[in-house]
């Protein structure tokens, strides 16, 4: 009786131990559960600019499917190819172009960022180079007449330096130039208390997300191109750049699961709920 039971306790316990690593084995390798939700976790690095958008696409997706988890991380778009390439990760998180250096990974669209630069409706200047721009930021130009418009010193406006529309419009407009922000330019902390500053005075100048951008301001051209959704869409207006999901391996599992919902109907909801122009 005493061996008998003792096989009972062992049996028992392999049981117990194959419970376990089955249970393992399933939130290491991403899957389907019974009920058809989807299960596991993945991990997304890279652009912090991209960190609020998808990190409400992970939180949807999880809403959805309660047994998946949706890791978001930034550091940056350069930051998340070494992830990748290890396997860390399973998507980067990249909000430009890549370099030519980076092209061992596969990208896919997932939204578009577009800037508005905005002046006062009676402002005449409708119409400015990048180059322009990144000097009226630099404190290089300093008066509208330098620019065609009225003899009256520029009011220059911008978001707090931690704001991803601000490092957005750095990436695509300063750093083109070599430029840096100058210390003097106005610092507001709301988008739409740029927007309210600049449709009150004449003389200032600011940027924001184009979504944004209503009649009580006017949207200047940039290099001859009209802010417009379309153009964004088309690539054509300059002040604009991809948000793309990036993979060195093709996904698969609840990584492709997570890709497929973010270009779903769903998906690009909240992509434009964040301010961003969906790709779908």
């Amino acid at each position: 009786m005493k061996t008998k039971g003792i096989l009972i306790f062992l049996v028992l316990g392999l049981l117990v131990a194959s419970s376990v690593g089955c249970s393992k084995k399933e939130a290491n390798n991403p899957g389907q559960g019974q009920d058809g939700a989807k299960t596991g976790s993945i991990t997304l690095v890279g652009s912090d600019s991209m960190q609020t958008v998808v990190g409400m696409l992970g939180e949807k997706f999880e809403e959805i499917n309660p047994g998946a988890k949706i890791e978001v991380q930034g550091g940056g778009s350069g930051a998340s190819f070494e992830p990748l390439r290890s396997g860390i990760a399973q998507l980067g998180l990249v909000s430009r172009p890549l370099k030519d250096e980076e092209k061992d990974v596969t990208t896919i669209e997932i939204a578009k960022d577009g800037i508005a630069v905005v002046v006062s409706k009676n402002n005449p200047v409708s119409d400015l180079t990048k180059e322009q721009i990144a000097k009226i930021y630099a404190g290089e130009i300093t008066n509208w007449k330098e620019l065609g418009g009225a003899d009256k010193k520029i009011n220059v406006i911008a978001r707090e330096a931690g704001s991803g529309t601000t490092g957005a419009f750095e990436d695509i407009i300063m750093k083109k130039s070599d430029k840096e922000i100058a210390a003097s330019v106005q610092r507001i902390n709301q988008s739409e208390g740029i927007r309210a500053t600049v449709a009150k005075s004449e003389e200032a100048i600011g940027f924001f997300s184009l979504y944004l951008a209503d009649e009580s301001v006017k949207a200047l051209k940039v290099e001859g191109v009209e802010a417009t959704e379309d153009n964004v869409k088309s690539g054509t207006y300059p002040v604009s750049r991809p948000f793309n999901y990036t993979y060195k391996t093709e996904p698969s599992g609840l990584t492709k699961d997570f890709v497929e919902f973010t270009l779903s109907a769903e998906g690009q909801a909240v992509v434009k709920e964040e301010g961003l122009i969906p790709v779908k």
